[in-house]
């Protein structure tokens, strides 16, 4: 008998007030991504330089549909970055960043 297998499908980061480290491996992590369909990294306390490692990751990523940077510290320059992805990715559905 082979044991189940689990898929991560939703993973939230909220109040972890990750490092710029640790959001950048995030984001490499996100690239090779195949089941994440949900993430939540919200009042993080993030910049936009850091965010936008997310955003980069995320023109790869062909599964995530929901991505919540709500609460962070996000500029002008970080919406430009969003409105890039959101132009060219067609999978993701829901993106909150009030």
């Amino acid at each position: 008998m082979q044991p189940e297998s689990y898929c991560l499908t939703a993973l939230s980061l909220k109040f972890c007030f990750l490092n710029f480290f640790q959001l950048k491996r995030l984001a490499d992590a996100l690239r090779e991504n195949t089941t994440l369909v949900k993430l939540d990294l919200s009042n993080n306390g993030l910049e936009s330089g850091a965010a936008r490692f997310v955003v980069k990751a995320l023109h790869e990523n062909e599964t995530l549909s929901d991505v919540d940077f709500h609460g962070n510290q996000l500029d002008d320059v970080f919406a430009e970055a969003l409105a890039g992805l959101l132009e060219s990715n067609e999978i993701l559905h829901r993106v909150d960043i009030s």
